[in-house]
């Protein structure tokens, strides 16, 4: 959850953001994360999300966190599964 608080707040600085979200990528291959174990990933977070936010969850707010998330998972699988 951590890690996921300073890429929110990284977002202003994608640029700055990448290298840490490349570190976190190769630490998740040692964990033996595949490509693959995004997808769930996300969408327990999703799941989690709107259980935690209740009434405050909304349509903009998931899409918000969709596109986050796909952007975080997009820079960590292009570092550490395309290369």
């Amino acid at each position: 959850m951590m890690t996921l608080r300073v890429a929110v707040r990284g977002l202003d600085d994608v640029n700055a953001l990448v290298p840490l979200l490349h570190q976190l990528a190769e630490r998740h291959v040692e964990y033996g994360v595949q490509a693959k174990d995004f997808t769930p990933v996300g969408n327990a977070l999703l799941y989690t999300l709107k259980m935690g936010l209740g009434d405050a969850w909304a349509p903009e707010l998931r899409q918000a966190w969709v596109n986050t998330f796909r952007m975080i998972a997009t820079v960590m699988k292009a570092h550490t599964f395309n290369s």
